[in-house]
């Protein structure tokens, strides 16, 4: 305080200058408070759109499986369809899955791992709304395994594709910014 009179009758602009500082430090500190209040607001806003995604895909997997159960057959709605059921289970189209609709996907080329050998497909260029996407498939995904056979070349590859006409529910083990992720696909096939 004292310090301050003394700027003040020496230099009267120096007061100024010193209110000026702190209210600047003032408003610096409610803006960084404003800042902290937006993340956490933004986080929330985050969960709650993952939610109601959940729950639509939740209602679209009823209304297309009602669909199915009236009608004895899809459309072909369910041949392009893949529709996640929760976190990390997904539920595959009802009837055949169309060459067509994987191919469009996305790319696929095989992965080489530490040891050199072919351990999976890593997935890239997947197109939103493409079966891969509806799957939970992310760009830079190493899928290794589907149903517990092994990826590692394109007959394996093919082998999987068979697999999932025939299994009701199909574990994905992939690999996600290092991460080995697990993935539940339910079909109505099986």
């Amino acid at each position: 305080m004292l310090l301050t009179l003394l700027l003040a009758c020496a230099h009267p602009e120096a007061e100024a200058d010193h209110e000026r500082v702190l209210q600047a430090l003032s408003m610096a500190h409610e803006a960084d408070d404003d800042v902290d209040t937006m993340r956490d607001e933004i986080g929330l806003l985050r969960q709650e759109i993952d939610e109601l995604r959940q729950e639509v895909s939740a209602l679209r997997l009823e209304a297309l499986r009602s669909q199915v159960d009236a009608s004895g057959e899809d459309g072909g709605t369910a041949a392009t369809l893949c529709l996640p059921a929760g976190s990390s289970r997904y539920a595959l189209p009802a009837g055949p899955l169309s060459i067509d609709a994987i191919s469009r996907t996305g790319r696929a080329l095989l992965h080489r791992g530490p040891d050199g050998e072919f351990d999976g497909f890593r997935v890239s260029a997947i197109r939103r709304g493409s079966l891969a996407d509806s799957c939970g498939l992310k760009n830079g995904d190493i899928v290794h395994e589907v149903g517990g056979h092994a990826l590692d070349s394109m007959e394996s590859a093919m082998a999987a594709y068979q697999l999932l006409a025939s299994e009701s529910e199909i574990a994905v083990q992939i690999t996600r910014r290092g991460e080995p992720v697990t993935l539940t696909l339910l079909s109505s096939g099986g």
